[in-house]
This record gives C-alpha cells, sequence and structure tokens, in this order.
C-alpha cells in the first residue's frame, strides 16, 4: 500500500490544503509553513481529486466539509474509492463540530477533526497526532 509518508522528503509533511475560502487556505498554509510542513492548496473538491490522481505525494489532506459543487465529505469519499491502494488521511476543517457532524465525518472516512476557527497550538496538536 503507498502511504503519505512517500511524499515526505528529509522528514518534511507535504500537506494538501482544501477550502473555497481563500482567507482560511492562505491562514492555514501560513500556519502550516511556520510549523515546518510544505504544502499545496486547492479551493474546490474536484481540484484536489485531479491533483491525486495525477499521482501527488503528500502526508495527509485538510480538508473543509461545507464547500460549493462538491463537499469535503464526498470529495473525502471519493478519494477513498478512487485510490484504495494509497493510504489518505483526511482532516476535517468544519466551523461545525457537533457529535453528528463528526460522526458523518468519520463515516465518510474523515480520520480526524478540527474545529474552525482554531489556532496554531492546536494545529501543532493535530500534526503531532498524525505523525
Amino acid at each position: 500500500m503507498e502511504s503519505g509518508q512517500d511524499a515526505a522528503t528529509n522528514g518534511i509533511p507535504h500537506v494538501l490544503v482544501v477550502d473555497d475560502t481563500e482567507v482560511i487556505r492562505v491562514m492555514l498554509c501560513d500556519m502550516l509553513a511556520a510549523l515546518g510542513c510544505t504544502v499545496a492548496a486547492f479551493s474546490s473538491g474536484q481540484a484536489v481529486l485531479e491533483h491525486v490522481a495525477g499521482g501527488a505525494g503528500f502526508n495527509f489532506i485538510m480538508m473543509d466539509c461545507q464547500m460549493p459543487q462538491m463537499d469535503g465529505l464526498e470529495t473525502t469519499r471519493r478519494l477513498l474509492q478512487e485510490h484504495p491502494d494509497r493510504d489518505i488521511q483526511v482532516v476535517a476543517i468544519s466551523a461545525h463540530g457537533s457529535h453528528t457532524d463528526q460522526i458523518q465525518q468519520r463515516e465518510a472516512g474523515m480520520t480526524e477533526h478540527l474545529n474552525k476557527p482554531f489556532r496554531l497550538k492546536e494545529l501543532q496538536a493535530l500534526l503531532s497526532r498524525m505523525g
């Protein structure tokens, strides 16, 4: 099974950020870079599906749950269906963190959840958990 670890060079995590709101994308990319990650950002589920289909390596994906056209839950389902040989880890980023929302995220295949707004300290703890 191909792992996201294949993407890391010299132990530096490579993270894909998917959010339709530019301010969130930029902020999250800046925070991840400050924590030593390399980042690629996408404004839609379709864009990240195409990127991953092209064979791109990465450690994990941070995915907004509510986006137009294709939400993060559907994007995650498609990623996992289209790439069953890859160990794809998806972190839900959402302003909605209810128990029901988190159950739906897990059912879609998301492995972690980060509530918006979040602080650098919370993102750092998430990176530690993601390994």
